[in-house]
């Protein structure tokens, strides 16, 4: 299954400041967990946002993101990399019952990522270290569910890819 996920975020620890009329800005913060498509290259990522409601069930807003990775795969090789996702997001909520509510989202955005990759030096060869950064544009589309803990603050699960 991971080999099938280009990339996946499940939200662990995420609570949402909840709103539901026109106008109403709504808040999120939360950590969560994502995945890449190779083997065992999984790490935490935080994340904060914001919905502005267009009305009871539309909503748009943005989210920034934060992940990192870093692993000694071999004694001496050392490879980091990091991940600042910038997202503007729309969102379709649905009641399902009460105090929970799934929403689908769609969103696309603007990625900062970075990487260094330090290989030791062998014999007569040098330890080399290299590093690389790039920026480009993504998108994303997800589901999740939001449970009002109180009138004002929710916990919400998200898958997104």
């Amino acid at each position: 299954m991971k080999k099938l996920m280009v990339l996946a975020m499940v939200c662990l620890l995420p609570f949402a400041a909840i709103g539901a009329e026109k106008g109403d800005i709504n808040g999120q913060a939360g950590l969560g967990y994502w995945m890449t498509g190779i083997e065992d290259v999984a790490g935490l990522t935080f994340g904060v946002g914001a919905d502005y409601a267009l009305d009871e069930k539309m909503s748009v807003g943005g989210q920034l993101l934060y992940w990192s990775y870093s692993d000694e795969p071999a004694p001496g090789l050392k490879v980091e990399y990091s991940s600042i996702p910038i997202l503007g997001t729309f969102k379709y909520s649905m009641p399902l019952g009460e105090g929970l509510t799934g929403y689908g989202k769609a969103g696309l955005g603007l990625c900062i990522s970075s990487s260094t990759v330090t290989v030791p030096g062998f014999l007569w060869f040098p330890a080399t270290t290299v590093e690389s950064s790039e920026t480009g544009l993504g998108f994303l589309v997800g589901a999740g569910a939001l449970y009002a803990v109180s009138p004002s603050v929710g916990a919400f699960a998200e898958l997104g890819f």
